[in-house]
């Protein structure tokens, strides 16, 4: 969630909510192994939950990828 932004006559720079669970890359590379069935099944359903969200106020996302995929720390 962006917080507030700030821009110079270059730059634009998002203040976002701290999410200390890290990214989907890293659950992966810290996990050293492919998620199960149910655990892809999950993550999946929710990145789609919060596309329909985005979609629905007027964004959209053009670079899905784990790294972009914030978690929270209770995963």
């Amino acid at each position: 969630m962006v917080l507030f932004h700030i821009q110079d006559s270059s730059q634009l720079y998002l203040v976002m909510e701290y999410c200390p669970g890290g990214d989907l890359a890293g659950l992966l590379e810290r996990r050293g192994r492919p998620l199960s069935e149910k655990d892809a099944i999950f993550y999946i359903a929710e990145m789609i939950e919060g596309l329909k969200e985005l979609h629905g106020l007027g964004f959209v996302h053009r670079d899905l990828k784990p790294d972009n995929v914030l978690l929270d720390r209770y995963v």
